[in-house]
């Protein structure tokens, strides 16, 4: 699957774009140390990525300074010093690039997700082209420990392999009858579990899918599981894919009851039950051995899933609703310490060239505004403010076009001068509150659920600090979840965002009055961690859109519609959406309110 990058400028020069290509890393380990003393490490893998800082950043010696990022956590595997995750870590592999990973282990030694609580195992660094360049793309190494000694941490192996295009879903739900007792001797009953393993090109396997753990049961019934085709078998239907079954032990040395070999086509095609087989127990009985037990297919479909791209060249469209806080706590905005603070100067006339010019509203109104507003064919966003006093009388959810049967304003410049403006007509009030805000979001939401009609709302809120009604609040996100609605929080300033996190919800679905969220629509970002880096602000702020958007369409059956392939006349005609530089040179045009509204 290879992807076109972005024209890089080095030197004043634009470099051609590269192809860069996806590809997934699966992680091991052997001989770990033991870190516990009644039982066995429980391991753990933090992966980081190396960044470069910004240019203001860089050394005085000219070179550019770097950092680790971290990009994913593994699961913890308990008791065993011999882990191997089915964790996908996914990356964009570039050629041209040295891409620098670190690994860092853990001994899990509480529920807190603070390194500092938990024992440091190892570290390995390498980079991805030399994981990619090694024979059958798997690559090892000893770990080294804060000492700087690696030899007594044990060893890391990663595999690769490049990643596929496939979106679909294979939906499975397994039984078994008549296992093994591997208990008390054979006189107890197991506790099985079964892993998924896909076949590599080296003749080795690697597990990609751990089941639950059925207590004390020989005939046991696992759970019905989706998972993407593209994670067991790299979307090719006939790949031998393995499943064995184990009896699990605490300690970690799970017991083998059997296994067999299958693909995906073939499980889909017969479901019929396998034979699970033990090889030792097979050699050690001859004639004997009668296997260990069915496995039984009682599900195996594939649910067709379609890509965001798939939906948008079918003319679905992303409307993006902006609300903006006008709270007390942002300061008086005629003070240059105020969040809302706007320079005297600010006209667009050429003045102001850079973003770190603008406040951090509209910096980060044009850093994501910028993107969604090319997903939106007539350029009309409704913008809101709340919290702020309108004719004297606080309101926490008014229309910044002070027209409430006209809320929309064209284009991200139309947001900013309709923000710039707005405090001609508006005093900061408070408290912060959001669910009338969010409820206008739902209220948009639901028009727009169709097959023919396809439109999905996001709902863009940008605020300085604490909400005082978490509870209408986590009503209202709840009640949004099942339907086509975004919502992407950027808190600006320096305030305690905490409670932000719990509405993300990204470990813990919310619940409201009983009811559980359908799926995870919000994402918060506070703007202070990615001030100055617009692209990442963007890149952190949507990234998770998209699968919001497929995940609600398939929840619903609606599939894109036919891709449109616009005339020649429709493409000339289609209206142009002015870029940065050229807006702030010429202006805005979009009329703003000449007077204070009479009423709300």
């Amino acid at each position: 699957m290879e992807e076109q990058s972005a024209p890089v400028v080095r030197n004043g020069q634009v470099s051609e774009p590269k192809l860069s290509t996806k590809v997934e890393l699966h992680l091991s380990c052997r001989n770990l140390p033991n870190l516990d003393i009644l039982s066995k490490s429980d391991p753990f893998v933090v992966i980081y990525v190396r960044k470069e800082l910004e240019a203001q950043t860089r050394q005085s010696n000219g070179k550019r300074s770097s950092h680790w990022v971290e990009i994913q956590r593994t699961k913890t595997i308990w008791d065993n010093l011999n882990p191997e995750w089915s964790d996908q870590i996914l990356l964009d592999y570039h050629f041209e690039l040295v891409q620098d990973l670190r690994f860092e282990v853990y001994d899990r030694d509480s529920k807190s997700e603070d390194l500092a609580t938990q024992d440091f195992i190892g570290y390995m660094e390498t980079t991805l082209s030399r994981i990619m360049g090694s024979r059958g793309a798997s690559y090892s190494s000893k770990l080294t420990g804060r000492n700087g000694k690696n030899d007594r941490y044990g060893e890391m192996i990663i595999r690769a392999e490049e990643v596929r295009s496939c979106q679909d879903i294979i939906h499975l739900q397994f039984a078994a009858e008549k296992l093994d007792r591997k208990n008390f001797f054979g006189l107890g009953r197991s506790d099985p579990f079964y892993t998924i393993s896909k076949s590599r090109e080296d003749g080795g396997w690697v597990k990609v899918w751990d089941s639950e753990i059925i207590r004390g049961n020989l005939n046991p019934t696992w759970d019905a599981v989706g998972i993407p085709v593209q994670k067991i078998c790299n979307g090719d239907y006939d790949r031998p894919i393995q499943v064995a079954v184990y009896d699990y032990e605490s300690n970690g040395s799970h017991k083998l009851i059997g296994s067999f070999n299958t693909s995906l086509k073939s499980l889909q095609e017969k479901r019929e039950s396998f034979q699970l087989t033990n090889e030792k127990l097979k050699k050690k009985k001859g004639d004997k051995y009668k296997g260990s037990g069915s496995f039984v297919v009682l599900k195996a479909e594939v649910e067709k899933r379609y890509s965001f791209l798939d939906y948008v060249r079918g003319g679905c469209e992303l409307n993006l609703v902006v609300a903006i806080d006008f709270t007390a706590s942002n300061g008086a905005p005629s003070t240059p310490q105020s969040l809302h603070y706007q320079p005297p100067d600010l006209n667009f006339d050429g003045s102001l060239r850079t973003l770190t010019d603008f406040n951090e509203y509209q910096q980060a109104i044009i850093s994501i505004g910028q993107i969604l507003q090319d997903y939106d064919s007539d350029q009309n966003f409704p913008l809101y403010g709340f919290g702020g006093a309108v004719n004297g009388q606080t309101s926490h959810c008014f229309p910044l076009t002070f027209d409430t049967s006209q809320p929309e304003v064209t284009g991200v410049y139309g947001i900013l001068e309709a923000y710039k403006n707005a405090f001609n007509f508006v005093s900061l009030s408070g408290p912060t509150l959001f669910s009338n805000i969010l409820a206008m979001a739902n209220q948009y939401a639901s028009r727009h659920a169709s097959q023919k009609e396809q439109e999905y709302t996001i709902l863009l809120v940008l605020t300085d600090g604490v909400i005082n009604d978490m509870d209408q609040t986590i009503e209202q996100i709840v009640a949004g979840s099942k339907l086509p609605l975004s919502i992407v929080i950027v808190g600006v300033g320096r305030a305690d965002f905490s409670n932000m996190e719990v509405l993300d919800a990204d470990d813990t679905p919310l619940v409201s009055n009983g009811k559980t969220m359908e799926r995870d629509i919000v994402q918060f970002v506070p703007f202070r961690t990615f001030q100055g880096n617009p692209t990442a602000l963007a890149a952190e702020t949507l990234a998770e859109i998209p699968e919001q958007l497929v995940s609600y369409m398939s929840s619903q059956k609606i599939q894109p519609n036919k891709a449109i392939v616009p005339s020649e006349v429709e493409i000339q005609n289609a209206p142009s959406i002015r870029s940065l530089g050229e807006t702030m040179n010429k202006g805005f045009h979009d009329r703003a309110p000449s007077a204070p509204p009479t009423h709300l």
